[in-house]
């Protein structure tokens, strides 16, 4: 099910199309169509859990590995799904903090962004992931 979160502005500069309502869908499993591809806009899907280790089975069975975040209080927990998580760029405890210092980008089918850069070309055989924090 698709939940719309705003309404289209009234501004006439966004009235020609430069705004996208955003949208969270929920009802989604892993095998969901919306959730296997890499969707990019202001969408999110939702998916129930109960087991921590399938979670983390089921977030890296994917073609596709840009960025992940997790939400908790449990510092070993944040730590311990970091490492796992099949991501070029993995965030806790926030999302979409991207800066201009930080290299971005992903893994497997998503590995399009940091390739022409001058830190992939000097560690071009080793997997980075970007790892950032907050715990307050």
């Amino acid at each position: 099910m698709a939940h719309v979160c705003s309404a289209v502005p009234t501004e006439p500069k966004l009235a020609k199309g430069l705004f996208v309502q955003p949208h969270i869908f929920t009802g989604v499993t892993n095998a969901s169509q919306i959730a296997r591809e890499e969707i990019f806009g202001p969408v999110c899907c939702v998916i129930r859990w109960t087991d921590y280790e399938e979670v983390i089975a089921d977030a890296n069975d994917s073609e596709y590995g840009l960025a992940a975040s997790v939400w908790t209080s449990n510092l070993q927990r944040a730590m311990d799904a970091v490492t796992r998580l099949e991501a070029g760029f993995v965030q806790v405890n926030q999302n979409l903090v991207v800066q201009p210092n930080l290299s971005y980008g992903g893994v497997k089918a998503s590995g399009l962004g940091k390739e022409a850069s001058l830190e992939s070309m000097l560690e071009h055989f080793t997997h980075k992931k970007t790892i950032m924090i907050n715990m307050a």
